[in-house]
């Protein structure tokens, strides 16, 4: 039988060991959101941090992942990103976009039906520039060609954990679950297991999330998060 003695840690030691953990972070290498306000009030992204971003439907999470995962690869980071709600071409389109709407007005007509051809010149020189951009090689999108598996995620996951600097999902919701009528309870076992890999590879994990419909237009909370609020149970952020 092992000694009970050896299966505690006092509160004096234990504020020890955490201080030295906290200064082994080495600021200059993790990942940032690279969005001005969760800069400011969340600073970086740890190694192993497991962040959650719930939102209404339209507000815009799928443009936060995007931006995350563009900006750290332009800095340096290497991604992978699950863009499980989107059409694989629209990461690239989206890309297209917002790079010609700087030098060319785009108030009419959505980018990807316009033919002009300044805008088929503009799409030329950007894939041009871009053949001789390093970050272009340092994101790595999902290529969906059915709805994955959470074993699917974990598997690629495992594989490219010595690759990677931050792992993308958009969105939680987008995973096929081995059974359809325990959702709560699936959501629950997905947010252990994302968990596990995040505390396993000291890699951190974004993950977008729907709200459920709520009848007031109250400012949500953890409650609120679609299906199961075992998903803010089990992130750190």
């Amino acid at each position: 039988m092992q000694n009970a003695r050896e299966e505690v840690i006092t509160f004096a030691d234990l504020l020890v060991d955490a201080e030295v953990e906290r200064r082994k972070v080495n600021l200059e290498t993790v990942c940032k959101y690279w969005i001005g306000i969760l800069d400011r009030y969340m600073g970086w992204i740890l190694p192993n941090e497991l962040v959650v971003v719930g939102a209404d439907t339209w507000m815009g999470k799928s443009e936060i992942a995007y931006k995350i995962a563009v900006t750290n690869a332009q800095r340096g980071k290497k991604v992978l990103l699950f863009a499980l709600e989107w059409d694989l071409n629209e990461v690239a389109l989206r890309y297209m976009q917002r790079t010609i709407s700087e030098s060319v007005p785009l108030k009419t007509i959505d980018f990807r039906f316009n033919r002009k051809q300044e805008h088929s010149e503009y799409v030329d020189h950007i894939i041009k520039w871009l053949d001789k951009e390093e970050w272009v090689q340092n994101l790595l999108i999902f290529k969906k060609q059915q709805v994955p598996t959470m074993e699917l995620l974990a598997s690629m996951i495992e594989q490219m954990k010595d690759w990677v600097d931050m792992i993308i999902i958009d969105h939680l919701h987008y995973i096929q679950f081995s059974s359809a009528t325990q959702e709560i309870e699936e959501i629950g076992k997905v947010m252990r297991q994302v968990k596990q890999i995040t505390d396993t590879i000291k890699k951190p994990i974004i993950i977008m999330s729907h709200l459920r419909k709520r009848k007031k237009a109250d400012d949500p909370t953890e409650q609120d998060l679609y299906w199961s609020s075992n998903i803010a149970k089990e992130a750190n952020t």
